[in-house]
């Protein structure tokens, strides 16, 4: 376990001894509960498996003064994280071998701790008067730093400009204010749809053949080769840049959270897969106004270019508000905080698998996150391999299908035909060898001027069970929308397809 840092590589003690230095001069010191500490130790001691995932999200082990607490705690969220059954005993274990033990004072102060606390509801207690010293403490931190800059300002360079201080002392204070937010740092996808449709207007003044357990995504094509996802399935979504792959999975997230798998040849009101399924959505590239956005205007049929230039009128506004009561039902929970861990995305996966139930989770995308392990630390092969694990282990964990969107690596534009395949894959470590799925996705009209703008080619490369093989999609291009060529389930006959 290295130690943690609070910015690039400097360590927390280095600052924490910085911050210090000046209150010692005012004759005062940083604010802590020993007694708190030690009472959420207590109660995670007494009740590990329900308590170690919620206190992962709002209280980081930076939060602990003492740093025989924060070691204990760090160990016991990693036992957590990799399996092991939380108890003195194994505590006790963990941290010997991990040349630990005599650093927090021995395996008595474990046994201690067990029996600090006898009530574990103070949980919730505990955890506010820790967040409020931790609090405290960082921003005595910023200020000292704030007052040691402004100290040295102009030392070096007299023609140094004093924006340049109020800038650095904006920032310091800026970064404060998002590492104190409590919850799961996620926003209701209604709620994006309100900001979205305020910011325009301002603008512009069971009985199937798809088993019930699995999740189809009402692509015809698609369904028919998988009869429905999985669940507990890691599928991977992967393509070059500008081949559509959010754009897709956001079609995806749409149809699954709407129930909108059913198909005209068949009785909807019977129709099992009609039921609402709910959905994470991690959008780690785009933010979350963009993705509904996208929604908005491409679901309604408008041309997003001309939207975002206003380029509309009040008839495009009827049509979007119209667009607005059709998603606003969807099941779908938002993140778009960048460089979300592994770790924490588990943690709140699990969290809203036990408050809410979880159908699907859905990552835009993958290469995008990392890993909070100190073993994939400046090893960027090790990190995706752990990434692309945990994904598939929160998928079983939890029995829900996680998509994940991936990035192809340049070698696929070499080839003449840049048609992609597996190989394609196999630089970014251990993703092909975790998915059950893989699939890529192609459109020729990038490489060849004469291939139709709207064809799309989604190629399943690797499928557990399934078959492999092209299925064809029709690509929207002003709309970012993907569309089925057939609405039939069962029949590859050509005189039932939409053209």
């Amino acid at each position: 376990m290295n130690e943690e840092t609070t910015n690039g590589n400097t360590p927390n003690h280095i600052h924490k001894q910085e911050t210090e230095d000046v209150l010692a001069r005012l004759n005062r010191q940083l604010p802590f509960s020993d007694e708190a500490e030690k009472g959420v130790l207590s109660c995670v001691m007494a009740d590990p498996e329900s308590r170690l995932g919620e206190l992962r999200l709002i209280l980081p082990a930076e939060a602990f003064y003492h740093a025989p607490n924060r070691t204990i705690y760090t160990a016991l969220q990693e036992m957590s994280a990799k399996g092991v059954p939380v108890d003195v005993v194994s505590a006790s274990n963990w941290l010997r071998d991990q040349g630990l033990l005599e650093r927090v004072g021995g395996a008595s102060v474990l046994s201690e701790l067990y029996t600090f606390v006898p009530i574990t509801a103070h949980l919730s207690y505990y955890v506010k008067v820790m967040r409020s010293k931790w609090g405290i403490r960082q921003l005595l931190d910023k200020c000292g730093r704030i007052m040691m800059r402004a100290y040295d300002h102009g030392k070096e360079n007299p023609d140094q400009d004093v924006a340049e201080l109020f800038a650095f002392a904006q920032e310091e204070i800026f970064k404060l204010s998002s590492t104190v937010i409590t919850g799961d740092g996620g926003e209701e996808h209604s709620d994006v749809i309100d900001r979205m449709l305020a910011k325009i207007e301002n603008q512009i003044a069971e009985n199937t053949v798809i088993p019930r357990e699995r999740i189809p995504v009402g692509f015809t094509e698609i369904d028919r080769m998988v009869w429905g996802f999985v669940r507990g399935q890691l599928v991977i979504l992967a393509g070059r840049p500008g081949m559509g792959k959010s754009a897709l999975a956001k079609d995806i997230v749409e149809n699954v959270s709407l129930g909108k798998a059913h198909y005209v040849e068949w009785n909807r009101e019977k129709w099992q897969h009609r039921i609402k399924k709910r959905v994470m959505l991690v959008n780690l590239e785009m933010t979350n106004d963009q993705c509904v956005t996208r929604e908005l205007v491409g679901g309604a049929g408008l041309d997003l270019q001309a939207m975002r230039y206003g380029q509309v009128n009040h008839k495009a506004l009827e049509m979007l508000g119209r667009r607005a009561q059709e998603i606003y039902p969807q099941t779908v929970r938002m993140y778009d905080r960048p460089g979300m861990s592994i770790q924490n995305l588990r943690a709140i996966a699990r969290m809203r698998k036990k408050l809410f139930g979880l159908d699907m989770v859905v990552v835009d995308y993958l290469q995008l996150m990392h890993s909070e392990s100190t073993r994939a630390k400046g090893n960027r092969q090790q990190e995706i391999a752990e990434i692309s694990g945990g994904l598939k282990e929160m998928a079983k964990e939890l029995d829900v299908v996680v998509i994940a969107l991936a990035q192809l690596n340049r070698n696929v534009e070499d080839s003449k035909s840049a048609v992609p395949s597996l190989s394609h894959l196999r630089e970014s470590g251990s993703i092909e060898q975790d998915a059950d799925v893989v699939m890529l996705i192609y459109r020729a009209c990038y490489y060849d001027e004469e291939a139709a703008k709207d064809e799309a080619t989604l190629i399943f490369a690797k499928g557990r069970d399934i078959g492999i093989g092209d299925v064809p999609l029709r690509f929207k291009g002003s709309q970012t929308r993907f569309e089925s060529t057939t609405v039939n389930l069962f029949s590859n006959d050509e005189s039932k397809r939409q053209h």
